[in-house]
């Protein structure tokens, strides 16, 4: 991501124009050697939504360790929101982590769809497979049976 980002900057950074000129001693300039012309920066435009992106950064603000909060439309891809704290290091957008807890957003969503209640029980397993893949919890967590919410 690091080259994208790095890709980005030169996409929207201009390049200055200039001549390169030998000056006499009081500084008349008494010939041109090379001339360049300048490079107007490109437009930007962003999905980030400001609303949400200020909800984002409260609704992290005061976990009290490092954290980061990514909103995505689900529809389209796009991100519109991003937070991390502390601030000063962008973990929301250079940060590498499995999806772990965040994946319980997805099992909720289908328990719900396929017609369980917050209060419906389930089994917390250590493990679990689905289409031969196995998945795992942090540390081998097994939490029995617990309700969905």
């Amino acid at each position: 991501m690091t080259s994208e980002i790095a890709g980005a900057q030169r996409r929207v950074s201009r390049a200055p124009s200039g001549n390169l000129e030998v000056v006499d001693p009081a500084g008349h300039a008494v010939a041109t050697l090379a001339q360049w012309a300048g490079r107007a920066p490109a437009p930007v435009s962003s999905t980030v939504n400001p609303t949400m992106q200020a909800a984002a950064a409260q609704a992290i603000s005061h976990t009290g360790h490092p954290s980061a909060l990514v909103a995505i439309d689900t529809a389209t891809g796009a991100v519109l929101a991003a937070a991390s704290n502390p601030a000063g290091y962008p973990r929301a957008l250079l940060g590498q982590y499995p999806p772990g807890s965040t994946f319980k957003m997805v099992t909720l969503t289908a328990a719900l769809t396929a017609g369980r209640t917050l209060t419906s029980p389930t089994t917390c397993s250590p493990t679990a497979v689905v289409d031969g893949y196995t998945f795992r919890n942090a540390s081998g967590e097994a939490f029995g049976t617990i309700p969905l919410q």
